[in-house]
């Protein structure tokens, strides 16, 4: 029988040298695998709750804020054969240090858009982000 796993994540993005930039990680477990802070949701949490979760633990960001109106969802099939949703969220950060939880991730990049999209490993992510910044876009005129 598939499962369905549910995982829960953020656009992390700050305004530095005078742009955006957006926050990629590289997973340890597949190298060169680059994407958005994510994991799965743990049981009574809510989306939003793994995601802060998950930013604290993955980069050890505690001073986030998450803006209101922005949620996508990404569905793709494990090799598995399991169902993975992931829920993203954006959030704003203004903390420079980035601690990486070494058991999962490997390296961290701040990059502004579109070359984020060039260092993302799914095109379904440079969706999410891509939204992110039309959301933004729709803030910040």
């Amino acid at each position: 029988m598939m499962a369905l796993v549910r995982a829960s994540g953020a656009v992390i993005f700050r305004h530095a040298d005078g742009e955006l930039q957006f926050l990629v990680v590289e997973s340890r477990l597949r190298a060169g695998s680059w994407g958005l802070v994510k994991g799965k949701i743990e049981g009574g949490e809510t989306e939003y709750q793994a995601a802060r979760r998950e930013i604290a633990e993955e980069v050890g960001l505690s001073a986030v804020t998450f803006l209101s109106g922005f949620r996508e969802e990404v569905r793709y099939t494990l090799p598995s054969g399991d169902e993975k949703i992931v829920v993203y969220f954006l959030s704003e950060t203004d903390g420079v240090e980035i601690s990486l939880q070494e058991e999962e991730l490997s390296d961290y990049r701040w990059l502004s858009y579109p070359i984020v999209c060039h260092t993302l490993s799914f095109p379904e992510t440079c969706r999410v982000v891509r939204n992110a910044v039309c959301h933004l876009a729709g803030i910040f005129s």
